[in-house]
């Protein structure tokens, strides 16, 4: 009876064993699967040489932004120096001589081959600003001739005169006009240069007495008449 009592103890304690050595080894199982599925984090090093990349990396995105933008710039300034070369050489051919200060000027300006027969017009416009404003008779008579020489309404010229006439023009148009002038003469017989000065100065005298003045009062006001005088002035210049 005792043996049987110890084979039982003994049998006993081995079940209890072999639960302990089963749960331990499920237990140990658990925790490697819970470090396993634990996210990964860098060591140190692997952080430094991660931010150093990046850094590299935005960084030789902000290069090739910039080089992209000088390339940009090179190209459009490459574009305007062909477009000016080509401006001045139609300019040229449109007014028939080459007069580098002039053609620069009148292209600063922003006058081209387009508008440039509106520059014959400068001294009409400077008669019609003389008095502080520009009558509608005035303005009537320039914008006549502007047609009777040829300019179409839809030109970019006939539209350059009409801005003159609603704005001021600045004193720079007058110093274009003058070496327009100059540089005409010298490119014309003196005989046609003087044909052409007279036929513009009447048409200058046409604009000044446009306007109806008042009965009693000089036909043509002191400012007009100054200005007349020094149109004649450039006109006359040898």
């Amino acid at each position: 009876m005792q043996r049987k009592s110890e084979q039982s103890s003994g049998t006993a304690f081995a079940e209890i064993a072999k639960g302990c050595i089963q749960n331990n080894a499920a237990d140990a199982s658990a925790h490697q699967n819970s470090i396993s599925n634990q996210p990964h984090k860098r060591k140190l090093g692997e952080e430094i040489v991660f931010e150093k990349d990046a850094l590299q990396a935005r960084g030789k995105a902000l290069e090739d932004e910039y080089f992209s933008r000088v390339d940009a710039d090179i190209l459009a300034r490459m574009r305007d120096s062909l477009n000016r070369e080509e401006a001045k050489k139609l300019l040229v051919g449109t007014l028939g001589f080459e007069d580098e200060t002039l053609i620069k000027h009148l292209l600063d300006a922003g006058i081209d081959a387009g508008t440039v027969s509106a520059l014959v017009l400068v001294p009409l416009i400077f008669v019609a600003w003389s008095d502080g404003e520009v009558s509608s008779a005035e303005r009537q008579t320039i914008m006549s001739e502007a047609l009777h020489r040829g300019l179409r309404s839809t030109e970019d010229a006939f539209h350059l005169i009409e801005h003159w006439l609603e704005q001021r023009p600045h004193r720079e148009l007058w110093t274009m006009w003058c070496e327009y002038t100059e540089a005409l003469r010298k490119s014309l017989p003196s005989e046609l240069e003087r044909v052409l000065s007279g036929s513009l100065f009447n048409r200058c005298e046409a604009v000044a007495q446009a306007t109806t003045r008042p009965r009693g009062t000089p036909r043509i006001s002191k400012p007009v008449s100054e200005m007349l005088d020094r149109i004649q002035a450039v006109l006359s210049k040898v």
